[in-house]
């Protein structure tokens, strides 16, 4: 069990440093490498460059008949393609670049740009590269719903070093996901964040109406880890939570596998045969769905030291076979949302 919290707080942790050794990294190859950085880097190109750009598009031009809108368009999206479906930013800045080449009036190729910033943990740049698309098409609701949600990243790196820096971030947010909203409605990755940041606010009422107007448009983008933390936060009716007091239920996880549990009322065994645990904890219940367990026996190195923390779980939803719980404990604020099916 101690293994499992250390697993999940290595992942997190690790995930702002790998970002910044990643924009690190990138920036010592586009350092290198112009066609890595947005519009060539303006560098003064060679008389062979400035032919071989010529011949490129002039080729691709001729494909669609000297429509240059087109052409531009094709390379967005083969530069999103390369961004999103192979996750190959090096060679999606590269179709951008040749999307700048053909038309640099076309503002989808600064959010292009924006966005591979985006995916390197570049907020700042990423916002540089939206600004020159929001110049060109000031209600681009794309871009300034992908400029809020740099800000919304800010404020998880922020949140718990300066809070009042991360609240003016969400203010900030809320100001370019506004405008986005205005434009269009009807797009859910705005009313999704919108919903998000409103929780984020503790304004249940503004986070509620964001959250059904997406599920409205698009159910499909809202998780379940979101769902969990909205109804810890903002749920108005109770959850009857009597049938998982007592039985056996089992959790799957991509990173350490199946565990079994069994529950009675005064304790708990886990067992995980792919990290070799089978621990004995107690189990109290501190309200009707909220509970806390504590390891008090190694069931197969009884010798062994027990880890210290204190998981508290508060359950979120409970369907016919499952039920959904929210973990924290003593030794992170780390908390994991998690499904845990029923099997008697």
């Amino acid at each position: 069990m101690k293994k499992i919290l250390q697993i999940l707080i290595f992942i997190l942790v690790t995930a702002g440093v790998a970002q910044n050794n990643n924009i690190s990294k990138w920036n010592d190859l586009a350092s290198e490498d112009p066609s890595l950085q947005p519009e060539y880097g303006n560098i003064k190109k060679t008389k062979e460059q400035k032919e071989s750009d010529k011949e490129f598009v002039n080729k691709l031009l001729e494909e669609y008949n000297g429509d240059r809108k087109k052409a531009s368009a094709k390379m967005i999206e083969l530069g999103f393609q390369y961004l999103y479906q192979k996750r190959d930013l090096i060679t999606a800045m590269r179709r951008f670049n040749q999307a700048f080449l053909i038309n640099p009036k076309n503002p989808n190729l600064y959010y292009g740009f924006g966005t591979v910033y985006f995916n390197l943990g570049a907020m700042e740049e990423a916002r540089n590269q939206y600004d020159k698309g929001l110049q060109i098409e000031p209600n681009h609701f794309e871009i300034l719903t992908d400029y809020g949600t740099t800000y919304l990243g800010e404020y998880y790196d922020e949140v718990n070093s300066d809070p009042s820096l991360a609240s003016k971030k969400l203010d900030l947010a809320l100001k370019k996901l506004n405008k986005s909203y205005s434009v269009n409605p009807d797009y859910s990755s705005t009313t999704y964040k919108l919903s998000i940041l409103y929780l984020l606010k503790n304004d249940c009422e503004n986070s509620r109406k964001f959250l059904d107007t997406t599920k409205k448009i698009d159910s499909n983008v809202i998780t379940q880890d979101y769902l969990n933390e909205f109804n810890l936060k903002c749920r108005t009716d109770k959850i009857d939570c009597s049938t998982i007091k007592t039985g056996k239920f089992k959790i799957e996880d991509e990173d350490i596998g199946i565990t079994i549990i069994t529950r009675t009322n005064d304790f708990q065994i886990e067992e995980n045969e792919g990290l070799n645990y089978k621990l004995k904890l107690s189990i109290t219940w501190l309200d009707e769905c909220t509970y806390e367990l504590k390891p008090i026996e190694d069931l197969i190195n009884p010798n062994a030291e027990l880890p210290t923390m204190v998981v508290t779980c508060q359950v979120t939803e409970i369907t016919e076979n499952s039920y959904q719980q929210v973990s924290s404990s003593n030794e992170s604020s780390i908390k994991m949302s998690k499904e845990v099916e029923i099997l008697n």
